[in-house]
């Protein structure tokens, strides 16, 4: 297959004009610091935030060839996105502040609402990272994702 038509595919797919989905994305923001002993929060309140993150989800089954990798489980979600995975800010139905790095809310308590159900972001291990990421001429296309049931 041609590479630049495989990428404008993904590309297209990921801009929501193709079999893409529309991820809620779910996070708290902090204002004051964290107590070094007991990480309460003090001087400050948490607000919950919300986001969409567009990408194309793969649920992995019980009979897969990805199970080969230990870090998968029957119902998780291998989810790719655009190699800068942002997240657009809402305020209920109000985009409100542009986008947000996915990166950056890695340690506010992130969470993936797919389907009704809520998932956490989980590692990726090096093997399945090399078998499942497209990268063409040492350009990443896609970024994957690994989502878990959150319990």
């Amino acid at each position: 297959m041609y590479p630049g038509f495989a990428k404008k595919r993904i590309e297209l797919a990921l801009k929501g004009r193709g079999k893409s989905s529309t991820i809620q994305v779910l996070w708290m923001e902090n204002s004051g610091a964290a107590d070094a002993v007991t990480g309460a929060l003090v001087g400050g309140m948490e607000t919950p935030m919300s986001g969409t993150l567009t990408g194309l989800v793969h649920q992995v089954g019980s009979e897969t060839k990805l199970r080969q990798f230990a870090e998968l489980q029957t119902g998780d979600l291998m989810l790719d996105v655009d190699p800068a995975a942002e997240v657009a800010v809402f305020d209920g139905q109000v985009l409100v502040s542009g986008t947000v790095g996915l990166d950056a809310l890695k340690d506010k308590g992130v969470r993936f609402l797919v389907d009704d159900q809520v998932f956490t972001q989980s590692e990726i291990g090096e093997g399945l990272a090399q078998a499942w990421n497209v990268i063409f001429a040492d350009q990443r296309l896609i970024r994957t994702i690994l989502l878990r049931k959150a319990l």
